[in-house]
């Protein structure tokens, strides 16, 4: 009974403790998780400028097609136009800082009348929101609720009213009804995927070229760039969720067998 006091100082210390451990954890998850999907969706904006710039200089390339045949016009004045090294420096430069109309590539047939025996086509950009913790995978920290020493009293739940089972079964028979609303949303969806695809107004991140062997292995290997990137962040994040998970799991039972010696004291003090 005379180290009560001390036992009451080592109870509060140990409090404290666990709470802002507890709190320190949660805003770690978080904060950790967070700069994981900061870094790639960085990586995947420099992907898009990168891939933007590379379609551009591929465009320019001279194919097979656009010789012409040998005989008569065979040496007629060529409509391609060679950049010097000044202008694909100042594309490089524009391509590293986005001052492009914001990374929105331009259509070369109607910007330049090309006359190409080459068709242009349009990718379409990447889905960052693939690279989102959620879309990952990842689930975030739930702090389970605990006990302290000196926290109210737990209050019962309010009991529900009765006619709460027959509000259920009116909403049960509403249901059907809706269906027709869901089919309607559906139609309307899909007709605006299908508008958005007829649409050729340059967007931010989509790339446009000439639909030439060159340009098209570039843009593949942007695609191959970016699911190796999705997977690597995907493993990243949950080797960061196993973590977190262990970590919250020795607080508790670290707390659990705290609690069973507070509980021994007391019992014996009394």
């Amino acid at each position: 009974p005379s180290r009560v006091a001390e036992r009451n100082a080592l109870v509060d210390a140990e409090t404290a403790r666990g709470k802002e451990a507890l709190e320190k954890l949660e805003a770690e998850a978080s904060a950790v998780a967070g700069a994981i999907a900061a870094s790639a969706g960085e990586f995947a904006r420099r992907l898009t400028r990168m891939s933007i710039a590379l379609a551009t200089l591929c465009s320019d390339l001279v194919t097979p097609a656009d010789l012409a045949a040998d005989g008569p016009g065979a040496d007629a004045p060529k409509v391609l136009t060679r950049k010097n090294l000044k202008q694909l420096r100042r594309m490089r430069h524009e391509a590293a800082d986005g001052t492009r109309e914001k990374g929105k590539a331009k259509r070369r047939d109607v910007a330049n009348g090309s006359t190409r025996p080459h068709k242009e086509r349009r990718w379409l950009p990447l889905d960052v929101d693939e690279l989102s913790p959620e879309a990952c995978g990842y689930a975030r920290l739930e702090i389970p609720p605990m006990r302290w020493p000196g926290d109210p009293p737990l209050e019962s739940p309010p009991k529900p009213p009765a006619d709460g089972a027959e509000e259920g079964e009116g909403d049960g028979e509403q249901a059907p009804e809706q269906a027709p609303e869901g089919e309607a949303a559906d139609a309307d969806a899909d007709a605006a995927v299908a508008e958005e695809e007829e649409d050729d107004t340059p967007r931010e991140g989509e790339v446009w070229g000439l639909d030439v062997m060159s340009v098209q292995v570039a843009v593949n290997a942007r695609d191959r760039a970016f699911d190796s990137l999705r997977l690597t962040v995907a493993d990243h994040l949950a080797s960061h969720e196993r973590s977190m998970k262990r970590r919250l799991q020795d607080e508790v039972l670290h707390k659990e067998r705290w609690d069973q010696l507070v509980t021994r004291t007391e019992s014996a003090h009394s």
